[in-house]
């Protein structure tokens, strides 16, 4: 594999992407409700902010830690730091968020993600755990708080159920073209045009500047949100806002597999973005990472805008999520079988075509199935066994090989696959349930949302 061939993968991709626009107009548009379109618009600019100041990162993050002299074990061992901070975290931080108001949750994230940046100007052992530490609380938020915002800020304005997807497909396509962006900018920062030195700590250098943009613009933009008083009082009597967040996990089944399906395939994620770089680097290819990175990143929007063709065609959410499952599952069956630095990049590619389509899709599934009031909390609670797969994956990069890690990665996201028909299952059944009580003769009426259609 060579840059002519990366260049060239990238070209098809960004020719798909074109070819399915030209012929189904598939890239989102504006939508014709002016307050639903003031209200992404509104959510879209912070949330998209943030997302570039964690994509800058991306690309060069096991650059830098090779460049401070630091050898794979303890590379995995950082990672493995930020993956305890944020399964530590997670629950607790979304309960806070629940509680205490999910605006301030997100400015909170500005700040820790800045200094944790700061952190990373350092070579020193000390500062980049630090950082890491972090990282992981940052990570934690990112993940969900944003998201629990928007989602209620959904329900409090009043617009249909149906018009969530929508909001979702916007996020994970505008979420991949600045992905994108920020790997073509990550190259040019770090290796730049001419330049033989490497300089891959300037990425961080842009990303707390980006992030102090967004704590302002979210500070005067956003309205704080938290669940209703009573809703919360509920909790306060009883076992605290971080521990009912495991209620509907434990309470309602379909959560459970929901969160069983997200757990099992982030883990296979995330250790997926640990691989990838060393993965490529083992075959002596010395790889341009932030065009690595770009492509991967418009695979993700071809992933996001095939989820919108097949919305259109009238595939069903959890049709698609079964489709990214399954997809998945041969990219990395696929990097396990074969030995080849091209083999591997492609099957990376597809993989990432398939987290494009699973974002829109699994955020769309916890939107319909987790409760309001412990939404943040649950999500938190949600991210506790990614993190604990993810940490035993790293300690096992000392004793497996990468094709080793991905045959793993490949089971776990067969297993996500499998959680996933229960979860329909368990959705059917209850619509059989519902339809079995309604009277003889007379047909369920599906209630007609009262704003104009987005």
């Amino acid at each position: 594999m060579n840059d002519a061939f990366v260049h060239l993968v990238f070209v098809a991709l960004a020719a798909a992407l074109a070819a399915m626009e030209m012929k189904h107009k598939l890239l989102p548009r504006p939508p014709q409700n002016p307050e639903f379109r003031a209200f992404q618009i509104k959510y879209l600019r912070v949330y998209y902010a943030a997302l570039f100041a964690d994509w800058i990162q991306g690309p060069y993050l096991y650059r830098l830690y090779e460049q401070y002299g630091y050898i794979q074990q303890q590379i995995a061992a950082l990672y493995a730091v930020g993956y305890v901070a944020a399964m530590v975290s997670g629950p607790l931080l979304g309960g806070m968020a629940d509680k205490h108001g999910r605006k301030k949750m997100c400015l909170i994230f500005c700040g820790t993600y800045a200094l944790s940046c700061a952190c990373k100007l350092s070579s020193a052992f000390f500062l980049l755990l630090l950082g890491r530490v972090l990282g992981g609380i940052s990570t934690a938020l990112l993940l969900s708080t944003f998201e629990a915002w928007m989602i209620a800020e959904h329900n409090r304005l009043g617009f249909p159920s149906d018009w969530l997807p929508k909001t979702f497909a916007l996020a994970t396509f505008g979420n991949g073209v600045l992905a994108v962006a920020a790997g073509i900018i990550a190259n040019l920062l770090a290796d730049p045009v001419g330049a033989s030195s490497h300089h891959p700590v300037r990425p961080f250098v842009l990303a707390i500047g980006v992030l102090i943009a967004t704590g302002y613009l979210l500070n005067k933009s956003w309205e704080e949100s938290k669940p209703l008083e009573d809703e919360l009082a509920l909790q306060r009597d009883h076992i605290g806002t971080c521990v009912a967040g495991l209620k509907p996990i434990i309470k309602q089944r379909k959560v459970w597999y929901l969160g069983v399906t997200q757990a099992l395939f982030e883990s296979a994620m995330f250790t997926f973005v640990f691989l990838w770089t060393p993965a490529l680097s083992e075959h002596k290819y010395r790889s341009p990472l932030g065009f690595i990175f770009a492509t991967f990143m418009l695979a993700i929007v071809l992933g996001s805008t095939a989820f919108q063709l097949a919305l259109e065609l009238k595939w069903t959410v959890n049709r698609c999520l079964d489709a990214a499952l399954v997809l998945s599952v041969v990219c990395f069956l696929a990097s396990f079988v074969f030995d080849n630095p091209s083999a591997h990049f492609l099957a990376f590619v597809g993989f990432e075509v398939s987290c494009g389509v699973y974002y829109p899709a699994i955020g769309t599934l916890r939107g319909e199935h987790i409760p309001e009031a412990e939404r943040a909390a649950t999500m938190g609670w949600f991210r506790v066994p990614i993190n604990v797969l993810v940490i035993i994956l790293m300690f096992a990069t000392r004793s497996l090989s990468h094709h080793a890690l991905f045959g793993i990665c490949a089971l776990m996201c067969g297993g996500a696959f499998f959680s996933h028909k229960r979860l329909m299952t368990l959705e059917m059944t209850e619509e059989d349930d519902k339809l079995a009580n309604i009277p003889t003769g007379i047909l369920p009426v599906k209630e007609v949302p009262t704003p104009s259609e987005a």
